[in-house]
């Protein structure tokens, strides 16, 4: 399970961040590939580089283009309406959302004030954490 700067205790610590992510010695079985730049490239991937990284992540349903696109307008979380779920856009259960029933949001404090809580697989409420 990967860990967020903040969540380790350093939240300017975004270096060490990808360090431990290049380090993964199981990026199958932690998967590290779904940890994408807040500015929505896709950076780099210890199992074959960002052209890997980018064939897994298409593999399982994430819209590239589309993320890439929201990230440079600000969002960073899907809020979906009929579950009151907000995930980051890469958690597998935001990608099963009917596209009718997303919320893009900018932050946590939004997607709270909207009525929606943070996803217990992807706990997006952990990189906000203090």
């Amino acid at each position: 399970m990967a860990f967020s700067n903040r969540e380790i205790g350093h939240p300017a610590a975004v270096r060490a961040v990808g360090t431990a992510l290049a380090h993964n010695p199981i990026p199958f079985f932690i998967p590290c590939h779904r940890v994408v730049r807040s500015d929505g490239v896709i950076g780099n991937y210890s199992a074959g580089g960002p052209a890997a990284k980018r064939d897994i992540l298409i593999l399982e349903g994430v819209r590239l283009q589309k993320l890439q696109e929201l990230a440079r307008a600000g969002y960073r979380y899907e809020g979906v309406r009929s579950t009151k779920v907000y995930c980051y856009p890469t958690c597998h259960h935001a990608r099963r959302a009917l596209e009718k029933n997303v919320v893009w949001l900018h932050d946590a404090a939004e997607a709270r004030k909207s009525g929606f809580r943070p996803c217990k697989v992807c706990r997006p409420e952990a990189a906000v954490a203090s």
